[in-house]
């Protein structure tokens, strides 16, 4: 079975989704062709993800350089797919173009002859199809989406929130659904010790690690906020990804933790290795993600590594960590809440900390690598 699989970005999940996804399919006996992008370290990334893994794909160079939107984004998989004639057509991830073919949807348009009917992938935030989802933007693409899926556009979609994935399975003008786990991936052993000597975390202090770029939507400053104000002494900030992307402001602001001694920012790309050593540094792994819609990556690889959560209480992320017991949360959006959420998390009780290692460990299982790529080849249709 030939199958097309398009992912042309390189930045956060799209690598380790991309590789995963492939070597799903490939150990399911398919011959995979990789639709991917034009910059360089998309393929230099995979292959060091995963050695190997880019000798036994086929690759299409699917997109231009320059700008790179949702037509453009469709257009590309338009042509690898003609060119190609696979048996299946895989989008890692729909976000890509969804929003684009969905408004044009629902002003008549269509998908090319050669995806109708023909399309599967990973929708990662998909609001048209939550009805709980308002405003005149989601009222336009639930439209185009609706006028798409009654036409028999989709294949099969995989969504990661399983509350919605159930409710849009058992709904009439669906296509069918799979629900993707959001997977963590397997990282080396790592001394706690040694690990907190490289990211210099002073002991004795419980260290609330954020992990990733500083957008605003994932509410670092929220986070800087909720640190500045008077709390448990022993509270500390570890922050580590690319933060060259925060605003002035930020930078100041986290510069003034670490001359205080309340934080260390390691602000550069960190591979996997030095991604596990973050966490195993780390007591707490901080979310606090600002109305926040749909899952995060960051949480299973806090369930990797057991190790409790402070998050936001907005949408999918809070509801997970209420009810599988993974840590606390706090108000969405409020630094005083963030703040004394943080202080309760060290407080806790030793019992209760324990029940929460025990939740992340279960969490860690249901969301395992072996279980998405299960549910890839469901997706795929293999």
């Amino acid at each position: 079975m030939k199958i097309l699989l398009f992912e042309p970005r390189f930045e956060g999940h799209h690598v380790p989704w991309a590789s995963l996804l492939a070597r799903s399919l490939l150990d399911a006996d398919a011959e995979v062709i990789l639709a991917h992008g034009s910059d360089p370290r998309q393929l230099d990334r995979l292959e060091f993800s995963d050695p190997g893994l880019v000798n036994r794909l086929q690759l299409h160079p699917a997109c231009p350089e320059g700008r790179f939107d949702g037509g453009a984004a469709l257009a590309s998989l338009d042509a690898a797919a003609q060119r190609h004639r696979p048996d299946r057509i895989l989008v890692a991830n729909l976000d890509e173009f969804a929003a684009s073919l969905f408004r044009k949807a629902a002003l008549g348009g269509r998908l090319p002859a050669s995806l109708h009917g023909q399309l599967r992938g990973i929708y990662i935030r998909p609001r048209p199809l939550d009805l709980n989802q308002r405003g005149f933007q989601n009222a336009w693409k639930r439209k185009g989406y609706a006028r798409l899926a009654a036409s028999g556009a989709f294949a099969r979609l995989g969504i990661l929130d399983e509350d919605l994935a159930a409710t849009v399975a058992s709904t009439p003008g669906h296509p069918p659904i799979t629900w993707m786990p959001d997977f963590w991936t397997p990282s080396p052993p790592v001394d706690r010790s040694t690990a907190r000597r490289a990211f210099k975390v002073p002991d004795g202090r419980t260290a609330f690690l954020f992990f990733g770029v500083p957008h605003r939507r994932k509410g670092l400053e929220l986070l800087v906020d909720a640190m500045s104000r008077s709390g448990h002494p022993d509270r500390f900030l570890l922050v580590a990804g690319d933060q060259h992307a925060g605003s002035p402001e930020l930078k100041q602001d986290l510069d003034r933790l670490v001359r205080d001694g309340r934080a260390v920012v390691h602000d550069r790309f960190l591979d996997d290795a030095e991604m596990a050593a973050a966490y195993v540094a780390a007591d707490r792994v901080v979310l606090p993600y600002r109305s926040h819609y749909g899952s995060s990556g960051v949480l299973g690889h806090a369930a990797l590594h057991a190790r409790p959560v402070v998050a936001s209480d907005f949408h999918l992320l809070g509801r997970r960590v209420v009810r599988a017991n993974l840590g606390l949360v706090h108000a969405n959006e409020d630094a005083a809440s963030l703040a004394e959420t943080m202080d309760r998390s060290i407080e806790a009780s030793d019992d209760v900390v324990a029940n929460w290692q025990k939740s992340l460990q279960d969490w860690r299982d249901r969301n395992a690598p072996e279980a998405f790529a299960h549910a890839a080849r469901s997706l795929a249709g293999i």
